[in-house]
């Protein structure tokens, strides 16, 4: 399951696609199941784990980039400014 918590109300556009876009890619990965176990005491040092988890960081922080660069073109073209501060 994939939410955002967000302090402002958009589009929900922008968000159904951040949402569709991330769960599809997930999906994708090869045993995702894995990074569910990351911090679990039976982690047995399974180096699958620790590359599922990394994968979907990537993939989640990657869409995210994504969303961010799509609301901020739409409301620079919309001559709103806007900022969304993210590491």
């Amino acid at each position: 399951m994939l939410s955002l918590i967000m302090k402002r109300e958009y589009e929900s556009e922008q968000f159904y696609a951040f949402i569709v876009d991330a769960s599809y890619k997930i999906l994708k990965t090869d045993n995702v199941y894995k990074a569910l176990y990351k911090y679990d005491d039976f982690h047995d040092n399974d180096i699958e784990i620790d590359l599922t988890y990394e994968q979907i960081k990537k993939i989640l922080f990657s869409c995210l980039q994504n969303l961010i660069n799509r609301l901020e073109n739409k409301y620079n073209n919309n001559e709103k400014k806007i900022s969304f501060n993210f590491p």
